[in-house]
């Protein structure tokens, strides 16, 4: 599948640069998606913005400012606040691109064990988004199979992603061939 974009938008006044897959039809919600910490787009991202097109998203892709092809000197620097400033710049860009339904918005993550907590889109927080519909959190993308915290913080024999699948953390567990935009 080649249906991407390559798109900047601005945030703290510099550019986060990100690819754009479109889904066919429209209206459509969109998924935003970026890694946590120093996770650039670069690292498979693409393919988790591939499955959510075929189930008809549209998904933005990025990279925080400082990293990967984004702007921002000097490289690599880790600023939560900064980031979470990214996502609030990347969720409004997303919501004025032709053909998305900017009260349909998901986010979609990776590896920063916050971000589900009090993250840009997660309860009852200051840092959460206007209209972000969903939240979507994974602790390691097919990395290690190894827990990424210690076993005595989870009930014996329950792993966070049995209480997904389960449906305990917040409503049903779906894969994207699932969810159906």
């Amino acid at each position: 599948m080649n249906n991407r974009e390559n798109v900047q938008f601005a945030s703290g006044g510099l550019k986060c640069s990100g690819w754009l897959y479109r889904a066919r039809g429209g209206p459509r919600p969109c998924v935003v998606l970026a890694h946590g910490f120093g996770g650039t787009r670069e690292m498979r991202l693409g393919a988790y913005a591939e499955a959510f097109v075929e189930a008809g998203y549209h998904a933005l892709v990025f990279d925080y400012r400082h990293f990967g092809d984004s702007e921002g000197e000097p490289r690599q620097i880790l600023d939560i606040k900064r980031q979470h400033e990214d996502w609030r710049a990347a969720l409004r860009f997303a919501r004025g691109i032709g053909g998305v339904d900017p009260e349909k918005m998901i986010l979609w993550g990776t590896s920063s064990p916050e971000r589900g907590r009090n993250g840009p889109g997660s309860g009852p927080s200051p840092e959460r988004p206007p209209g972000a519909g969903g939240l979507a959190r994974s602790d390691a993308c097919g990395a290690s199979p190894k827990p990424l915290l210690p076993a005595r913080r989870r009930p014996a024999g329950r792993s966070r992603g049995h209480d997904d699948a389960r449906g305990r953390r917040g409503g049903e567990a779906a894969l994207p061939g699932k969810l159906r935009a």
